[in-house]
């Protein structure tokens, strides 16, 4: 715990669904393209959480419009990876 955030990492959708019905989470960060639940399906779940945490969705696979759904889909915020490998 560092500056009064505690952190909690998993591996996929299904562990993330999983510590969001064991936790009381203020932000969730998640991948759009993940094993088991995809980064939108976390987002669903979390918009029916009470108190809902405020969801950033990060993506190295995102289309043009990508954000503009994220957002309107509720995400609080939305990170495009814009760093080529090539």
């Amino acid at each position: 715990m560092q500056e009064g955030y505690e952190v909690i990492t998993v591996e996929d959708g299904k562990q993330a669904v999983e510590a969001a019905r064991r936790h009381r989470f203020d932000f969730i960060i998640t991948d759009l393209v993940m094993p088991e639940l995809s980064g939108w399906e976390i987002l669903r779940y979390a918009r029916q959480m009470h108190p809902q945490p405020r969801v950033v969705i990060m993506t190295a696979h995102g289309e043009e419009d990508t954000r503009d759904v994220a957002i309107q889909r509720g995400a609080w915020a939305y990170v495009e990876n814009l760093i080529s490998s090539t």
